[in-house]
């Protein structure tokens, strides 16, 4: 299995990319579920997606977390989760910082207007886990270039 980050295309994903925090999505083999989620929120409902690309973009450019809640909430039993919101609106994006504390990792989406408490506590879980396959990845490969250093 790989993990690995990629970064929004800046073409369909403007002014995320370049500020103080930057986002990036997470791809397991090849493959990036947020960013697919992402372009179908894109394409179905435009105004749900301006309304959290504009809060994705005030991250970008403050120098901290957000603090306003209406904008970013962290899980209660995941507090490594980010849940950011179209302010609102209805669509959340989920993700966890980077180990340079300046990256944000995008691992999925949820919407509030079709889903239940229970599903919203489902895609916090869902983001929790594909952290902890970042991490576990992230930790093997320091240990690969470890042993390679000190074999050398």
């Amino acid at each position: 299995m790989i993990v690995r980050t990629i970064p929004f295309p800046e073409k369909l994903f403007p002014r995320i990319s370049n500020g103080y925090f930057k986002f990036e999505l997470l791809e397991i083999d090849g493959k990036s579920e947020v960013l697919e989620e992402l372009m179908k929120l894109r394409k179905n409902n435009q105004k749900d997606f301006k309304k959290l690309l504009a809060t994705l973009v005030i991250q970008v450019h403050a120098d901290t977390l957000i603090k306003d809640q209406r904008r970013l909430n962290r899980g209660i039993k995941c507090p490594d989760i980010l849940e950011y919101k179209s302010n609102k609106g209805s669509y959340r994006l989920f993700g966890f910082l980077g180990t340079d504390n300046k990256i944000i990792i995008c691992t999925n989406t949820y919407n509030k207007t079709t889903s239940k408490k229970k599903k919203q506590d489902a895609a916090f879980e869902k983001a929790k886990g594909l952290k902890s396959k970042y991490d576990s990845y992230v930790r093997r490969e320091e240990c690969q270039q470890q042993n390679n250093f000190y074999k050398n």
